[in-house]
């Protein structure tokens, strides 16, 4: 199967829920680079490895059992990966996903400047629209604030995909450690009315609403 996300909307998370479920990460990341796609296998030094490589391929890696992540956007080339294996989509409210990408940058890990450079955002949101439509084709949506309040509606969720997954398998990954603290969720207490103004003027009004079916 593979995981698809808007960016800070828990992607790690779920890897680490899908693995307490006895799934095995591939350790693939992919991510869209113009016509190809890339995928990384590790970091060292802050900077990944990244090979380019074609989809098609990628996608004839996966076995029975295992998983990759990716913050591919929806098209042409990439639509087809529902016909091949379970997708599942990971969503989140805008501002809160902003401000974890925003609290992310200045933590120094930086984006991967080729792959996908995000500085601001603008830039973040336009990433982001280039992977929303994912919401509307995906039969597995899963927002962010399921898996940090886990209930029967997300084990059936990832039952579809075809991982057995219990309440306590979530919690117990709510408890572990990732790259991004699963611990210290985003609030909006630092929001402001500039920062507003901006997500308005980038379409995030639109986006949120395609994403979480509320214009707000």
């Amino acid at each position: 199967m593979v995981i698809i996300s808007i960016p800070k909307s828990g992607t790690y998370l779920c890897k680490e829920i899908l693995e307490q479920a006895g799934l095995k990460f591939m350790n693939l990341h992919i991510e869209p680079n113009c016509d190809q796609c890339a995928y990384r296998t590790g970091k060292k030094g802050g900077r990944s490895f990244v090979t380019e490589c074609n989809l098609e391929q990628l996608s004839e890696m996966a076995v029975p059992g295992s998983f990759f992540i990716g913050h591919l956007p929806y098209n042409d080339r990439t639509k087809f990966l529902e016909d091949l294996m379970p997708v599942i989509f990971l969503k989140r409210e805008l501002r809160h996903a902003w401000l974890s990408m925003k609290r992310y940058l200045e933590s120094g890990h930086g984006t991967d400047g080729g792959i996908y450079a995000v500085s601001d955002m603008k830039s973040y949101l336009n990433l982001v629209a280039k992977i929303a439509p994912w919401v509307g084709h995906s039969k597995i949506v899963v927002d962010i604030e399921e898996m940090r309040n886990p209930t029967r509606a997300l084990v059936n969720k990832f039952s579809l995909a075809g991982a057995g997954v219990t309440v306590g398998q979530v919690k117990n990954a709510l408890d572990s450690e990732s790259l991004t603290k699963n611990d210290e969720f985003t609030g909006l207490s630092c929001w402001n009315d500039s920062l507003e103004r901006e997500f308005v003027g980038c379409g995030g009004l639109e986006l949120n609403e395609l994403l979480v079916g509320v214009r707000r």
